[in-house]
């Protein structure tokens, strides 16, 4: 579907973006009216809140006026039941200043996760506040937050990593640039996920070759006694040199609730500036691989339960 412009080439620009909008955050798009030009993106945080429930929405609701982005900004709205006041000034202040800064460029995407960092800070305020009030209860020793450190790898583990075997997902070839996801899962700790990861692009020249080795992670934290801790994860990834995209690709694992998993993205260059195109070629030789090998179900299956 194509919104209606009156200029070709924001026309094209826009079209563009809604491709790139639309693989990342496929889940989270709603409200699409093709003649108004708008749509909704329905955004939550990075993270559980500190009570391990899922942390708080914020619904971006974007209008694309025919002489965006060359000429003018989108016309955006925020709906939250918790956002009222200064809250919901500071982040429309923010948005703004955002827009200042990709003046004449595409925005929606950096408009979405400010919007994902806005909550996260409300989210992290919210448990230093609780934390705060039960202060007294605590020694001033174990009051302080400790990060949890995965346990070192057991040599069975270290030699597991040094024969970990990445499955390969079918090519995507567009104008000569070359797309192809690896997949390892399960994998059950950060060390071995670095350590294969080290493994395979010291091993596999082809892959080493590449352009750029895009990769995120998404591992199940584990406690002491080995079991799940609700819906905590250990997440990280990395763009290599490819702006922007390392963090789409464990968006993409998030929205996909991808568990115990290494993805890496190998694109090869052909010369050509693809422009919004090279993200959805990313996440769909990601997401494609991933369905193939059954780590997430397939959309079509998805929406055959709805």
């Amino acid at each position: 579907q194509a919104f209606y412009m009156s200029d070709n080439n924001n026309s094209e620009l826009q079209s563009d973006e809604l491709t790139a909008l639309a693989s990342i955050y496929e889940d989270e798009i709603t409200e699409f009216n093709a003649k108004s030009g708008s749509f909704a993106i329905t955004i939550r945080g990075s993270s559980s809140d500190c009570d391990g429930k899922a942390s708080p929405t914020v619904t971006l609701s974007v209008t694309f006026p025919p002489s965006y982005p060359t000429e003018c900004p989108p016309v955006f709205e925020l709906s939250a039941p918790w956002l009222r006041g200064e809250s919901r000034r500071l982040l429309e202040n923010r948005l703004v200043a955002v827009c200042q800064d990709f003046a004449g460029c595409p925005v929606v995407y950096a408009w979405a996760e400010a919007v994902r960092q806005f909550i996260d800070e409300h989210a992290s305020a919210q448990c230093d506040s609780a934390a705060a009030d039960d202060q007294d209860s605590h020694s001033s020793a174990s009051s302080q937050p400790t990060a949890a450190v995965p346990a070192a790898l057991s040599p069975e583990s270290a030699a597991a990593a040094e024969t970990a075997e990445f499955v390969h997902g079918e090519p995507i070839e567009d104008r000569r640039s070359v797309f192809q996801a690896h997949l390892l899962a399960p994998v059950h700790s950060v060390q071995l996920a670095s350590n294969a990861l080290a493994q395979l692009l010291s091993s596999e020249k082809k892959i080493a070759s590449a352009t750029h080795n895009i990769w995120a992670y998404r591992i199940v934290r584990q406690s002491q006694t080995g079991q799940q801790q609700g819906v905590s994860f250990y997440t990280d990834c990395d763009d290599d040199g490819e702006q922007q995209a390392g963090g789409r690709l464990l968006r993409l694992l998030e929205l996909s609730d991808t568990r115990n998993a290494l993805v890496v993205v190998s694109r090869w260059f052909g010369g050509t500036l693809l422009g919004p195109d090279r993200f959805k070629h990313i996440n769909n030789a990601a997401r494609n691989l991933l369905e193939q090998r059954g780590v997430i179900e397939t959309r079509g299956a998805k929406r055959n339960k709805n």
